[in-house]
């Protein structure tokens, strides 16, 4: 097991075993969280491409779809879902799985039950939470994101990196600092950034793609969640509502607009689809929506986090609201004790 910065003798021994566990001609599932966002696309299909780098093919498998804005990226298209494994290639096959953006096995979904007994875990995340599932764990929670560490793994195996990669990486370096808004942004993400950019990178076209595509399902649903929009607990928690009818068209990071409201501290966005409730959780300043994701067999980060439940809308929201009140509540003692 191991985890490491980047910048560390022990990042450098852990690049290694990765080498060592994925590379010299095996066959490789690849995969990453159901609900994917552009950090889990991208860092997917990287993974798959430095493996290739590495001497070795691997198959990438997704439980759900991917969101339409990310079907750009290269080789999107090959992502098959754990029912099409079997035409690819027989289970008894693989060498190794690597996991990607991923906190626990349990988020991957119906994948977890293609992955053969026995076969060498590899677990390549940023997210705090993460439970260092794998026979080789690579987390860094100071990364802005599952690419900025895989980035470090090319620089660290001196792989190089084509047109492909570049966009794949900066894509999700993009994706999760939400356009290099979010506090996950560092000077170092910045360097990274300009790093592929050197490399041929379009940060514009990208930047467009990612933002800027949209379907009319999407801003439709945009609009319905807008239109629901209620506050709380004197204004410091927002939520929303929408069907969820195709999470493929969905708008991206929809719920930050009701993070955007003056005084919300707390937000969330509950999208209402067949048989389920996708959560999604947002948080201003010390707030922390990871743990009240993990109650419910989600996880994230402390300040964006979300889950799947199977209860009721109705059910899942008074949950989640009570959550978020103690959550409101429990800050407000800690601001008064520190004062």
């Amino acid at each position: 097991m191991t985890q490491a910065l980047s910048n560390s003798d022990q990042f450098q021994r852990a690049a290694a075993e990765f080498s060592a566990h994925l590379g010299g001609g095996k066959t490789v599932l690849a995969t990453t969280h159901v609900s994917a966002d552009g950090d889990a696309v991208a860092s997917l299909l990287a993974a798959r491409q430095i493996i290739a780098a590495l001497g070795s093919r691997a198959v990438c498998v997704l439980d759900g779809s991917v969101p339409c804005r990310f079907l750009f990226l290269p080789g999107a298209d090959q992502i098959l879902k754990p029912e099409q494994l079997s035409q690819a290639l027989k289970a008894s096959a693989l060498d190794a799985a690597i996991v990607l953006d991923c906190g626990s096995l349990t988020r991957i979904g119906g994948v977890a039950d293609i992955i053969p007994s026995g076969v060498p875990l590899i677990n390549v995340d940023h997210h705090p939470d993460n439970a260092s599932f794998a026979a080789l764990n690579i987390v860094d929670p100071q990364a802005s994101s599952t690419t900025e560490i895989l980035f470090d793994l090319t620089m660290a195996l001196d792989l190089p990196i084509a047109p492909d990669l570049a966009i794949l990486l900066f894509a999700g370096l993009m994706s999760d600092t939400g356009g290099f808004r979010f506090s996950n942004t560092s000077q170092k993400t910045f360097r990274v950034a300009a790093a592929l950019a050197q490399r041929g990178v379009n940060p514009f076209e990208i930047a467009c793609t990612i933002y800027r595509t949209n379907s009319a399902g999407g801003l439709k649903m945009l609009g319905e969640a807008l239109t629901s929009l209620e506050l709380e607990a004197d204004g410091r928690i927002a939520f929303m509502t929408a069907s969820n009818r195709n999470p493929q068209e969905e708008y991206e990071d929809m719920v930050d607009f009701a993070l955007t409201v003056q005084g919300v501290r707390a937000a969330a966005l509950f999208r209402v689809g067949e048989g389920n409730c996708r959560v999604s959780l947002r948080a201003n300043g010390d707030y922390d929506v990871a743990t009240i994701a993990r109650r419910f067999g989600g996880g994230g980060h402390q300040k964006a986090a979300g889950f799947t439940s199977q209860s009721s809308l109705l059910e899942v929201r008074r949950q989640v609201l009570e959550a978020l009140h103690q959550e409101v509540a429990d800050r407000a003692v800690s601001a008064a004790n520190e004062e």
